[in-house]
Order: structure tokens, then sequence, then C-alpha cells
């Protein structure tokens, strides 16, 4: 399977994202442990097997229609473009220079993430993205918060709950990672985003903007709480 498509599934709704999650601590404490102290791995999974097996549930043609779609039509997705594409070399640069990413890019790194493919992806898919054309309402609408709801849709999540569930009983890269989530590590990683200067204009550029960021929040609320919590009950 082709990741790459995946990466359109979330492309524009993570440059929203990543904006509201400056802005957004989260709200579970985390646990005493740091990347030392994650357990070693008990078997020979890794990541990029966990991240093609999470994918092969995405029903990859309709999504990928339905994000070119409202990047071409709808007015609000076309601005996040615009917006990342003016925006990104600087974004990139204060991530180069922390300390915390490169910790925890490191321990993904060793998880079995092929880090430096998954870039190569995401760099190839915004290079050939298509482009805003004009606002169609009958073609597109409702911006991020409705393109992420047809998106999800289309998947069956049910059937994707009971793989990660299974993921987490027998993957133990899988369980890696999600020990990495509460680690002190990421923390200190959220919090060095939230410190940053250079990043909080862009989050307030975004905002400006009429980015949703007020979604995107809840989008990564939501998501950390399934991971750290509901998931593993």
């Amino acid at each position: 399977m082709n990741p790459q498509i995946m990466i359109v599934t979330v492309m524009a709704a993570a440059s929203v994202a990543f904006f509201g999650f400056l802005a957004y601590r989260i709200r579970a404490r985390s646990s005493d442990m740091d990347l030392l102290s994650v357990p070693p791995l008990e078997d020979n999974s890794t990541l990029d097997e966990d991240l093609k097996d999470i994918l092969a549930f995405v029903p990859m043609k309709e999504v990928q229609e339905i994000i070119k779609r409202y990047m071409q039509y709808d007015a609000q997705i076309g601005d996040t473009v615009s917006f990342v594409n003016d925006q990104q070399r600087f974004i990139m640069r204060e991530f180069q220079k922390m300390p915390e990413a490169g910790k925890l890019i490191a321990f993904l790194r060793k998880n079995g993430l092929n880090v430096d493919s998954w870039q190569e992806k995401i760099h190839c898919f915004w290079k050939t993205s298509p482009r805003f054309v004009k606002c169609d309402p009958s073609v597109a609408a409702g911006g991020l918060t409705v393109m992420i709801n047809k998106i999800l849709e289309t998947v069956p999540l049910d059937e994707l709950h009971e793989l990660l569930r299974q993921k987490v009983k027998y993957s133990a890269s899988f369980r890696r990672f999600l020990h990495v989530l509460r680690s002190k590590d990421f923390h200190e990683f959220c919090n060095a985003l939230e410190t940053n200067d250079v990043l909080h204009h862009h989050y307030f550029w975004a905002k400006e903007g009429g980015l949703e960021i007020t979604f995107a929040i809840e989008l990564f609320n939501e998501l950390y709480v399934y991971l750290t919590q509901t998931l593993v009950a």
C-alpha cells in the first residue's frame, strides 16, 4: 500500500491542527517515566508496520477525492494551504532548533519508524497536491470540520478500533509509542512548542486568518485522550 495517500488524508487538517496544538496544553498528567525508561521491544514489530496496518482500513480513493475537491473548491482549505506554503520554512526552522523534537524523532527512528521516508512523502505530496481553483459550495463547503467528518464517514471506525486494541496487546512497538505519549519527554516537547515565540506568532497569524483553530484543538485533544486513556482502558 502506498502510504502517501494517507498523507493526503491528513495534510489539510494537519496544517491547521498544528497551530491549534501550539495553543493547547495536554490536560492529562504525564507519567513519571522518560524515554530512557520506556520498556524495550519484546518482539520484531516496528512502527512502520503498525502504521501500514492502520492505513489498510482507509478507503484511499474515496478519501483522495474528498481532499482533492476541498483543496480546489473550498476557500477555507485554500487559505490553509496558502498559509502553510508561506510559512512552512520558518516553522521547520524552529523545529530543527528544538532538542526536545530531536529527542522524540530519534526515539521514533529507534522504534522502527522510517522518518526520512515519511518526510519525503509529505514533501512530494505538498509539491504535487491540487491548488485552489475557485470557491464553489456546490462541490465543497464547510471547511476543515466538514471535510474531516466526510473522511471519517468513509472509515470503518469500529473495525479500526478493534485493530488498535489488538496492537496494544500484541505489538511492542505500538505499546512503546503509547508510553511515549505519556512520558515527561513528550510533555517537555509540548511545553517547548507553547513557549516558542516564533511559533506563537504563527499561531496567532493562523487564527487571525480565519483557520479553524478551535476545531484543531478539539481534534488533538480527542485523539490524545483516545490513545492514552480510552484505547488502553
